[in-house]
């Protein structure tokens, strides 16, 4: 029931180099639902069960080269966009009552970074194939697109990660990790990985088949 522009931007081209500017999804990473290097995609979380499928585009600057076997990609978002979250009266907020044991409490509203040149984020890419293995390392300065509860305040984060896929037989593996240092009001800084492997049975586009993926988070 809601009605939004997902992307809309322009892109320049010459040779080996190309840029995308406006509205547009940037989403990094090859692990399955959960990617420790993808901190560019904010998510419409006012349906959790469809979140996976419902990215947020960004206003950004997005500058690419190709080199040979290896591509190098950057990101500029000088406008925060965060995560779309459950109304109050959403079947999806969460219950407080239980919590709040007769005190008046109620959540504080998100309060996004102001739009200054000290508040931009930026992120930058390497990927490319090594003797069959992709891979990549990625960096990003930026905010949690998701806001502190009790506060609203969104906190600034930095990552610093990678990941790796290849195919083996009849599996494809996939590994992917970053590590995470949070706002100094958040905690310490930890690291998040996936390690996974697939494969399929069958023949998946025409009679049918069983596709089976497998990851530890």
């Amino acid at each position: 029931d809601r009605v939004y522009v997902g992307e809309l931007y322009a892109d320049f081209e010459y040779g080996r180099f190309d840029v995308r500017a406006g509205r547009q999804l940037i989403s990094w990473g090859k692990s399955d639902v959960v990617n420790p290097t993808d901190h560019l995609s904010p998510r419409d979380f006012t349906d959790p069960l469809e979140s996976d499928d419902e990215p947020r585009g960004v206003i950004a600057v997005r500058p690419r080269v190709q080199l040979g076997a290896f591509q190098w990609e950057g990101a500029i978002v000088p406008v925060f966009t965060g995560s779309t979250m459950p109304e109050r009266r959403s079947r999806w907020a969460p219950a407080l009552s239980a919590f709040a044991r007769g005190a008046a409490f109620a959540p504080a509203p998100p309060r996004k970074p102001a739009t200054t040149l000290g508040n931009m984020q930026y992120a930058t890419r390497v990927s490319g194939t090594v003797r069959g293995w992709d891979v990549s390392a990625m960096y990003f300065d930026g905010w949690n697109d998701l806001p502190r509860l009790g506060t609203g305040t969104h906190l600034r984060k930095r990552v610093v990660g990678g990941d790796v896929a290849t195919v083996v037989g009849p599996y494809t593996v996939r590994a992917e990790g970053a590590h995470i240092t949070p706002d100094t009001q958040k905690g310490p800084g930890y690291f998040q990985y996936v390690i996974g492997a697939e494969r399929s049975f069958g023949d998946l586009m025409g009679s049918g088949g069983t596709f089976v993926l497998a990851q530890w988070i």
